[in-house]
């Protein structure tokens, strides 16, 4: 053993919104997170710290901060003396002591990485066997009125972003005006992806991809309900638009299964 795991540490931690963020979910005016704080000790008695967090989101998994914290509560003695670096088994562990609780086993998965490569000295990059290299990403346009939604991507688009992913989820008018006054305001360099959060059924979902496809659109993201397998694989099928997986996809299973159905493009 090379690696050991002293222990591990996890609270409460609060980030507040600065302002309110909609989805077609509910909104969101502070993110209840979790922080996990675990300790290796390396061969030669080297201690180093990794941190991970986890956001446990009852609206989109059904998961609460409390249940999270209970469980990470669980788990942290039976992974003290465990060697770090063996995460397939600890993962076989946690999926033992519970078959969901998502954010508790990414914050524990993140906070372990981030330790063994501190140990290493190498970016975890790095020590995943890739480069450290910049790359483009969206930034969210939270769900309201195609107005105010307008004026935040030109104001997102002044700070720098090139890439916007637009939070729909209501009228399926007012979700194409959405998608139209955005498109109109930052015009046609920018990427624009959308998000209905499960907010629409498949035949509606397939009417407003048809109506937007010509504005530019880069992908979907779920489209439908989580559990309607079928139906993303009638709208993925059928869109000429890629359609995202999220709330569909939680475990390797779940990515298996959705490839098999043909039920998205990306994940």
């Amino acid at each position: 053993m090379t690696l050991r795991i002293v222990q591990l540490a996890v609270r409460a931690w609060d980030l507040k919104l600065g302002s309110p963020f909609t989805i077609s979910l509910g909104t969101f005016h502070e993110a209840p997170n979790v922080l996990v704080e675990v300790e290796i000790e390396t061969a030669e008695g080297r201690r180093v710290r990794g941190y991970g967090e986890g956001a446990p989101t009852t609206m989109v998994a059904g998961e609460t901060r409390e249940g999270t914290l209970a469980f990470l509560g669980q788990v942290a003695p039976l992974l003290e003396g465990r060697e770090a670096e063996d995460l397939e088994g600890i993962h076989a562990l946690l999926n033992r002591v519970s078959p969901r609780h998502f954010a508790g086993k990414a914050a524990a998965d993140l906070a372990l990485h981030d330790a063994v490569a501190r140990a290493a000295g190498v970016p975890l990059a790095g020590w995943l066997g890739g480069v450290t290299r910049p790359f483009p990403t969206d930034v969210t346009v939270g769900l309201d009125t195609p107005a105010a939604m307008a004026d935040r991507a030109e104001k997102e688009v002044r700070a720098g972003f090139s890439v916007l992913k637009l939070k729909l989820g209501s009228t399926e008018a007012e979700d194409m005006e959405r998608v139209q006054r955005v498109r109109a305001r930052v015009g046609p360099g920018v990427g624009l992806r959308l998000d209905a959060n499960q907010a629409w059924t498949p035949l509606a979902a397939l009417r407003i991809i048809e109506r937007v496809e010509p504005l530019g659109i880069e992908l979907v993201e779920q489209p439908v309900r989580a559990g309607n397998v079928r139906g993303l694989a009638e709208v993925a099928q059928r869109s000429p638009v890629p359609i995202m997986a999220d709330e569909s996809l939680f475990t390797p299973e779940d990515a298996f299964r959705l490839a098999n159905q043909q039920a998205c493009h990306v994940f």
